[in-house]
């Protein structure tokens, strides 16, 4: 092989570049060593990462969904640390350049380098904007958008739930940093009598403190503090490239999938849920029907090819309309046919 064809690759024992032969990159270790390295990681992930802390369930893309705990353990694990260089910066505080709404975006990238040396070892992107829904976006129940100054008439509304403190409850503020309208605390309070709320617990600092739970409809309105949360969105973008480039080098992709925590509470996009197809012993296209009728983009799910329906999964708006029409054949399998239920979205 002549010197201009001459692959080189990297030893990863002395960082000397070897050539390959034949036109084929060699291996960096020997079948033992690999071996060895595979069966070290898998050890490692076994015995020092947490579930729930340092990885957790991915919402059933069949694979757990790797955190940054995790990721930082990772490479701390493998000897490397990251350093990120910004790709590219938004910063529209007063929103001049988006027809008055603020507007933040930030590209990153993570690169990843070993410790004992300094070498490069691979880089990943991420990024994060604050038109991602659970960014954009706020719920309120109906009595806190009458008093921020909404019509609920006018706002998108889902089904949700409401919680509030034992405590809170019997206080009943109205007035301060934690006050509500006063039918608000009695909505509260009639659901607790009725036996329709459910008691339920949250973390605090202090603990966990237990409570109740109603359900509620929800309005959608602006993010009035979208501001205050543009270094949030700055260090997400940074978040999403450190946890993929750890994916990467550390080739953690057999056990995890990228953090799919940033995803789990984004509320929805524009629409109501549509009512659940009633089912019928003698029909078989009603749900599947309704399905294919729900609409993205201008077009119809029934209308987008496998391939396309797979791509659009990539897409956070198009990925919520997806999981509607999920619901939709869900329940009509999994529900008994005399109690239709109008699909639940969870987000």
């Amino acid at each position: 092989m002549n010197e201009q064809n001459e692959i080189q690759v990297i030893d990863p024992g002395d960082n000397k570049l070897s050539p390959a032969t034949g036109g084929f990159i060699s291996p960096a270790l020997d079948i033992n060593a690999a071996l060895q390295l595979y069966n070290a990681q898998r050890q490692f992930i076994s015995a020092v990462l947490i579930k729930d802390t340092d990885y957790g369930s991915a919402g059933g893309a069949g694979k757990d969904s790797l955190y940054k705990p995790g990721a930082e353990k990772l490479c701390r694990f493998f000897g490397l640390f990251p350093k990120f260089t910004a790709i590219k910066e938004i910063e529209d505080f007063t929103g001049k350049e988006h027809d008055g709404e603020p507007f933040f975006f930030y590209r990153f990238e993570c690169t990843l380098y070993r410790i004992k040396d300094g070498l490069s070892v691979g880089s990943a992107d991420g990024s994060a904007n604050s038109w991602e829904i659970k960014y954009r976006y706020r719920w309120l129940s109906e009595d806190q958008a009458i008093v921020a100054g909404y019509d609920p008439a006018t706002l998108v509304k889902k089904p949700g739930k409401l919680f509030e403190f034992g405590f809170a409850i019997d206080r009943a503020e109205t007035t301060g940093k934690y006050g509500k309208p006063p039918e608000y605390w009695q909505n509260f309070k009639n659901e607790i009598a009725a036996h329709r709320a459910v008691v339920a617990t949250r973390t605090t600092r202090n603990g966990s403190s237990a409570g109740w739970e109603i359900d509620s409809t929800m309005y959608r309105i602006p993010n009035p503090d979208i501001c205050d949360q543009a270094n949030t969105i700055l260090k997400m973008a940074q978040k999403r490239a450190f946890i993929a480039a750890t994916l990467i080098v550390c080739n953690a992709s057999d056990y995890f999938t990228q953090d799919m925590e940033d995803f789990t509470h984004q509320a929805t996009e524009d629409y109501e849920p549509r009512p659940a197809a009633t089912v019928n012993s003698g029909s078989i296209n009603s749900p599947v029907a309704e399905a294919k009728e729900i609409k993205v983009a201008n077009r119809t799910l029934g209308e987008y090819s496998p391939a396309e329906l797979l791509e659009l999964s990539e897409n956070p708006k198009a990925a919520a309309r997806l999981r509607e029409a999920a619901a939709l054949i869900y329940n009509s399998i999994s529900k008994p046919p005399s109690e239709p239920e109008q699909p639940t979205l969870t987000i």
